[in-house]
Protein backbone atom coordinates (compact mmCIF):
# COMPACT_ATOMS: atom_id res chain seq x y z
CA UNK A 1 0.00 0.00 0.00
CA UNK A 2 1.35 3.19 -1.11
CA UNK A 3 0.41 5.99 2.04
CA UNK A 4 -2.59 8.72 1.00
CA UNK A 5 -0.16 11.88 -0.36
CA UNK A 6 -2.38 13.77 1.79
CA UNK A 7 -1.62 11.48 4.97
CA UNK A 8 2.57 11.61 4.00
CA UNK A 9 2.86 15.58 3.94
CA UNK A 10 0.76 16.76 6.77
CA UNK A 11 -2.70 15.94 6.32
CA UNK A 12 -4.41 19.19 5.17
CA UNK A 13 -7.64 18.01 5.02
CA UNK A 14 -8.04 18.39 8.83
CA UNK A 15 -9.36 21.98 8.52
CA UNK A 16 -12.65 20.29 9.70
CA UNK A 17 -11.72 20.40 13.12
CA UNK A 18 -13.05 22.75 15.68
CA UNK A 19 -11.09 25.26 18.03
CA UNK A 20 -12.50 25.34 21.91
CA UNK A 21 -13.12 28.71 22.95
CA UNK A 22 -9.88 30.62 23.64
CA UNK A 23 -6.24 29.48 24.20
CA UNK A 24 -5.79 27.30 26.93
CA UNK A 25 -3.21 26.09 28.77
CA UNK A 26 -1.72 22.89 27.40
CA UNK A 27 -3.00 20.12 29.81
CA UNK A 28 -3.53 16.28 29.73
CA UNK A 29 -6.41 15.55 27.53
CA UNK A 30 -6.93 17.66 25.11
CA UNK A 31 -6.31 16.94 21.52
CA UNK A 32 -4.00 19.85 19.92
CA UNK A 33 -2.42 20.67 17.13
CA UNK A 34 1.41 19.62 16.97
CA UNK A 35 3.72 21.49 14.67
CA UNK A 36 7.62 21.22 13.61
CA UNK A 37 9.50 23.18 10.76
CA UNK A 38 12.53 20.76 10.48
CA UNK A 39 15.75 22.56 9.61
CA UNK A 40 15.93 20.94 6.30
CA UNK A 41 12.99 19.15 4.21
CA UNK A 42 9.03 20.02 4.31
CA UNK A 43 6.97 20.95 7.64
CA UNK A 44 5.08 18.29 9.45
CA UNK A 45 2.08 18.77 11.38
CA UNK A 46 -0.19 16.39 13.02
CA UNK A 47 -2.74 16.23 15.88
CA UNK A 48 -2.00 14.95 18.94
CA UNK A 49 -3.47 13.75 22.50
CA UNK A 50 -1.75 15.52 25.74
CA UNK A 51 -1.18 12.82 28.37
CA UNK A 52 1.45 14.30 30.45
CA UNK A 53 2.95 17.72 30.94
CA UNK A 54 6.38 19.07 32.70
CA UNK A 55 5.96 22.76 33.52
CA UNK A 56 9.13 22.97 34.93
CA UNK A 57 11.23 21.21 32.16
CA UNK A 58 8.36 22.87 29.25
CA UNK A 59 7.57 19.49 27.64
CA UNK A 60 4.86 17.31 27.14
CA UNK A 61 4.20 13.49 26.54
CA UNK A 62 2.08 12.76 23.22
CA UNK A 63 0.11 10.41 21.44
CA UNK A 64 -0.62 10.97 17.83
CA UNK A 65 -4.76 11.44 16.65
CA UNK A 66 -6.07 11.00 13.29
CA UNK A 67 -9.63 10.89 11.75
CA UNK A 68 -9.12 7.89 9.35
CA UNK A 69 -11.19 5.37 11.40
CA UNK A 70 -10.48 2.77 8.38
CA UNK A 71 -7.25 2.67 9.67
CA UNK A 72 -7.24 1.98 13.02
CA UNK A 73 -5.39 -1.21 14.31
CA UNK A 74 -5.48 -2.77 17.51
CA UNK A 75 -3.93 -0.52 19.53
CA UNK A 76 -5.56 2.40 18.80
CA UNK A 77 -8.46 3.81 20.71
CA UNK A 78 -11.58 5.06 18.05
CA UNK A 79 -12.84 8.07 20.20
CA UNK A 80 -17.02 9.40 18.99
CA UNK A 81 -17.99 12.88 19.07
CA UNK A 82 -19.66 12.83 22.39
CA UNK A 83 -15.84 11.56 24.05
CA UNK A 84 -13.59 14.08 23.00
CA UNK A 85 -15.46 17.26 21.63
CA UNK A 86 -14.75 16.95 18.12
CA UNK A 87 -17.64 17.28 15.92
CA UNK A 88 -16.52 13.57 14.04
CA UNK A 89 -14.62 10.31 14.86
CA UNK A 90 -10.67 10.82 16.15
CA UNK A 91 -8.55 7.72 16.21
CA UNK A 92 -5.66 7.54 19.11
CA UNK A 93 -2.64 6.01 18.78
CA UNK A 94 -1.18 4.48 21.77
CA UNK A 95 2.01 3.06 20.41
CA UNK A 96 3.00 6.41 18.14
CA UNK A 97 3.85 7.82 21.69
CA UNK A 98 7.05 10.74 22.17
CA UNK A 99 7.98 14.00 23.75
CA UNK A 100 7.44 17.35 22.36
CA UNK A 101 8.35 20.98 23.66
CA UNK A 102 5.35 23.17 24.57
CA UNK A 103 6.23 25.16 22.00
CA UNK A 104 5.71 22.56 19.24
CA UNK A 105 2.17 22.59 20.42
CA UNK A 106 -0.84 24.90 19.24
CA UNK A 107 -4.05 25.36 19.76
CA UNK A 108 -6.83 22.78 21.16
CA UNK A 109 -9.48 21.03 19.05
CA UNK A 110 -11.07 18.71 21.35
CA UNK A 111 -10.83 17.58 25.11
CA UNK A 112 -10.85 13.50 25.83
CA UNK A 113 -13.14 12.68 28.59
CA UNK A 114 -12.12 10.70 31.87
CA UNK A 115 -13.83 7.35 30.48
CA UNK A 116 -11.78 8.12 27.21
CA UNK A 117 -8.59 8.72 29.01
CA UNK A 118 -8.84 5.74 31.65
CA UNK A 119 -9.50 3.29 28.02
CA UNK A 120 -6.08 4.04 26.79
CA UNK A 121 -4.15 1.78 28.91
CA UNK A 122 -6.39 -1.09 27.79
CA UNK A 123 -6.63 -0.75 24.14
CA UNK A 124 -2.40 -0.66 24.30
CA UNK A 125 -2.59 -4.12 25.51
CA UNK A 126 -4.63 -5.31 23.18
CA UNK A 127 -7.94 -5.29 25.34
CA UNK A 128 -11.87 -4.37 24.68
CA UNK A 129 -12.19 -0.31 25.99
CA UNK A 130 -15.04 0.36 28.22
CA UNK A 131 -18.00 2.26 27.95
CA UNK A 132 -19.34 -0.14 25.06
CA UNK A 133 -19.18 3.70 22.91
CA UNK A 134 -15.11 3.44 22.92
CA UNK A 135 -13.59 1.10 20.45
CA UNK A 136 -10.59 -0.35 19.17
CA UNK A 137 -9.21 -0.57 15.86
CA UNK A 138 -8.71 -4.44 14.03
CA UNK A 139 -4.82 -5.86 14.84
CA UNK A 140 -2.32 -5.47 12.22
CA UNK A 141 -2.16 -8.62 9.91
CA UNK A 142 1.63 -7.90 8.91
CA UNK A 143 3.22 -6.28 6.30
CA UNK A 144 1.07 -6.60 3.63
CA UNK A 145 -1.74 -5.28 5.52
CA UNK A 146 -3.08 -1.77 3.96
CA UNK A 147 -2.21 -0.15 6.99
CA UNK A 148 1.34 -1.11 8.03
CA UNK A 149 2.89 1.72 5.65
CA UNK A 150 0.57 4.33 7.74
CA UNK A 151 1.86 3.56 10.60
CA UNK A 152 5.32 3.53 9.63
CA UNK A 153 4.75 7.41 8.27
CA UNK A 154 3.65 8.15 11.94
CA UNK A 155 6.42 6.75 13.20
CA UNK A 156 8.87 8.59 11.12
CA UNK A 157 6.39 11.83 11.25
CA UNK A 158 6.71 11.35 15.28
CA UNK A 159 10.79 11.47 15.29
CA UNK A 160 10.63 14.20 13.27
CA UNK A 161 8.48 15.68 15.45
CA UNK A 162 10.18 14.97 19.18
CA UNK A 163 13.40 14.32 17.96
CA UNK A 164 14.75 17.70 19.24
CA UNK A 165 12.61 17.61 22.49
CA UNK A 166 14.00 13.45 23.06
CA UNK A 167 17.86 14.85 22.39
CA UNK A 168 17.77 17.35 25.16
CA UNK A 169 16.20 15.39 27.76
CA UNK A 170 18.44 12.31 27.13
CA UNK A 171 21.42 14.73 27.27
CA UNK A 172 20.44 16.08 30.40
CA UNK A 173 19.55 13.92 33.80
CA UNK A 174 18.35 10.78 32.58
CA UNK A 175 14.56 9.64 33.52
CA UNK A 176 14.54 7.38 36.40
CA UNK A 177 13.08 3.66 36.44
CA UNK A 178 11.64 1.72 39.64
CA UNK A 179 12.85 -1.33 40.67
CA UNK A 180 9.27 -2.59 41.44
CA UNK A 181 10.85 -4.76 44.11
CA UNK A 182 11.91 -1.87 46.51
CA UNK A 183 7.63 -1.38 46.89
CA UNK A 184 7.15 -5.73 48.02
CA UNK A 185 5.21 -5.29 51.54
CA UNK A 186 6.94 -8.78 52.30
CA UNK A 187 10.75 -6.89 52.18
CA UNK A 188 9.03 -4.05 53.65
CA UNK A 189 8.45 -5.70 56.92
CA UNK A 190 11.37 -7.49 57.18
CA UNK A 191 13.24 -4.01 56.97
CA UNK A 192 14.15 -2.67 59.90
CA UNK A 193 14.71 0.84 58.13
CA UNK A 194 11.92 0.85 55.71
CA UNK A 195 10.22 4.68 56.67
CA UNK A 196 13.56 6.18 55.82
CA UNK A 197 13.34 4.44 52.62
CA UNK A 198 10.06 5.28 51.85
CA UNK A 199 10.32 8.65 53.09
CA UNK A 200 13.22 8.71 50.32
CA UNK A 201 11.20 7.15 47.64
CA UNK A 202 8.53 9.18 48.21
CA UNK A 203 11.37 12.38 47.76
CA UNK A 204 12.37 11.13 44.50
CA UNK A 205 8.69 10.07 43.22
CA UNK A 206 8.45 14.20 43.87
CA UNK A 207 11.09 15.49 42.60
CA UNK A 208 12.20 13.72 39.25
CA UNK A 209 10.77 12.74 36.16
CA UNK A 210 9.74 8.83 37.04
CA UNK A 211 8.57 6.78 34.41
CA UNK A 212 5.67 3.96 35.36
CA UNK A 213 3.36 2.09 33.09
CA UNK A 214 1.03 -0.93 32.82
CA UNK A 215 3.76 -2.80 32.93
CA UNK A 216 5.39 -1.99 36.07
CA UNK A 217 1.82 -2.03 37.67
CA UNK A 218 1.52 -5.44 36.10
CA UNK A 219 4.67 -6.26 38.41
CA UNK A 220 2.94 -4.73 41.07
CA UNK A 221 0.21 -6.45 41.75
CA UNK A 222 2.44 -9.71 40.96
CA UNK A 223 4.59 -9.08 44.34
CA UNK A 224 0.97 -8.09 46.58
CA UNK A 225 2.21 -4.30 46.57
CA UNK A 226 -1.57 -3.27 44.75
CA UNK A 227 -3.49 -4.63 48.09
CA UNK A 228 -3.81 -1.64 50.88
CA UNK A 229 -4.29 -4.69 53.52
CA UNK A 230 -0.97 -6.01 52.01
CA UNK A 231 0.67 -2.88 53.12
CA UNK A 232 -1.53 -2.44 56.61
CA UNK A 233 0.11 -6.02 57.74
CA UNK A 234 3.67 -4.65 56.96
CA UNK A 235 3.44 -1.28 58.27
CA UNK A 236 0.56 -0.87 60.21
CA UNK A 237 -1.41 1.77 60.39
CA UNK A 238 1.04 4.08 58.69
CA UNK A 239 0.90 1.68 55.78
CA UNK A 240 -1.86 3.04 54.41
CA UNK A 241 -0.72 6.45 54.44
CA UNK A 242 2.49 5.16 52.41
CA UNK A 243 -0.01 3.21 50.17
CA UNK A 244 -2.00 6.61 49.29
CA UNK A 245 1.05 8.49 48.61
CA UNK A 246 2.92 6.39 46.78
CA UNK A 247 0.61 3.66 44.90
CA UNK A 248 -1.65 6.15 44.18
CA UNK A 249 0.23 8.56 42.19
CA UNK A 250 2.02 5.85 40.29
CA UNK A 251 -1.41 3.19 39.40
CA UNK A 252 -2.79 7.25 38.36
CA UNK A 253 -0.33 7.39 36.03
CA UNK A 254 0.28 4.20 34.90
CA UNK A 255 -3.42 4.32 33.99
CA UNK A 256 -2.81 6.99 31.20
CA UNK A 257 0.98 5.49 30.22
CA UNK A 258 -0.23 2.72 28.59
CA UNK A 259 2.68 -0.14 27.97
CA UNK A 260 5.69 0.09 28.24
CA UNK A 261 8.47 0.64 26.37
CA UNK A 262 11.09 -1.96 25.30
CA UNK A 263 13.18 -3.02 28.02
CA UNK A 264 16.80 -4.45 28.56
CA UNK A 265 17.15 -8.07 28.86
CA UNK A 266 16.85 -9.58 32.55
CA UNK A 267 21.07 -10.02 32.47
CA UNK A 268 22.19 -7.66 34.77
CA UNK A 269 24.12 -8.66 37.69
CA UNK A 270 21.67 -6.74 40.11
CA UNK A 271 18.97 -9.42 38.69
CA UNK A 272 20.72 -12.20 39.40
CA UNK A 273 20.76 -11.95 42.99
CA UNK A 274 17.41 -11.11 43.55
CA UNK A 275 15.19 -12.43 46.58
CA UNK A 276 12.01 -14.04 45.02
CA UNK A 277 9.79 -11.84 46.91
CA UNK A 278 11.15 -8.74 44.69
CA UNK A 279 9.81 -10.44 41.13
CA UNK A 280 11.62 -8.98 38.16
CA UNK A 281 13.56 -5.80 37.09
CA UNK A 282 14.45 -5.38 33.39
CA UNK A 283 15.46 -1.85 33.06
CA UNK A 284 14.93 0.34 29.98
CA UNK A 285 17.63 1.73 27.94
CA UNK A 286 18.62 5.29 28.60
CA UNK A 287 16.88 4.86 31.93
CA UNK A 288 18.56 5.27 35.67
CA UNK A 289 17.65 2.65 38.06
CA UNK A 290 16.08 3.52 42.00
CA UNK A 291 16.49 0.39 44.30
CA UNK A 292 17.52 -0.73 47.34
CA UNK A 293 19.71 -3.23 49.06
CA UNK A 294 16.73 -5.75 50.55
CA UNK A 295 16.08 -6.47 47.39
CA UNK A 296 18.89 -8.43 47.07
CA UNK A 297 20.29 -11.47 48.98
CA UNK A 298 23.67 -10.48 49.00
CA UNK A 299 24.90 -8.88 52.28
CA UNK A 300 24.73 -4.49 52.19
CA UNK A 301 27.92 -3.72 51.67
CA UNK A 302 28.47 -5.43 48.12
CA UNK A 303 24.77 -4.70 47.27
CA UNK A 304 26.03 -1.16 47.24
CA UNK A 305 29.07 -1.77 45.29
CA UNK A 306 27.69 -2.94 42.74
CA UNK A 307 25.27 -0.34 42.84
CA UNK A 308 27.65 2.42 42.65
CA UNK A 309 29.22 0.21 39.34
CA UNK A 310 25.48 -0.44 37.99
CA UNK A 311 25.04 3.48 38.39
CA UNK A 312 21.87 2.63 40.36
CA UNK A 313 20.32 4.81 42.87
CA UNK A 314 19.58 3.41 46.30
CA UNK A 315 16.72 4.14 48.97
CA UNK A 316 18.45 2.71 51.80
CA UNK A 317 21.80 3.78 51.45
Amino acid sequence: MTVPQAIREALPGWGRTELVGNPLPVSRGQIRRLAQAPQAGERVERLALVLRVDDRREFAEIVFVHPYVELAAGTDLVVPPEHSRVRYRVVVETDVRGVVWLTQIGPPVGTLDQPALEALGAVSLGEDPAPRSLLAGLPLRGRFDRRWDFKAAEGSALRTLAADCTASLLDGRAPLQLDIGILSPVLLAAFDDRESALLKLLDIITRDDVLFDLDDLEMLAEIGALSEANWTRALGSIGVEYYESLLRPLIDHAASAGAGAARAEADSPWVAGRKPEAGTFEIRPNCRGVSATYVRSSDRDSSVSLANALNLELIDA
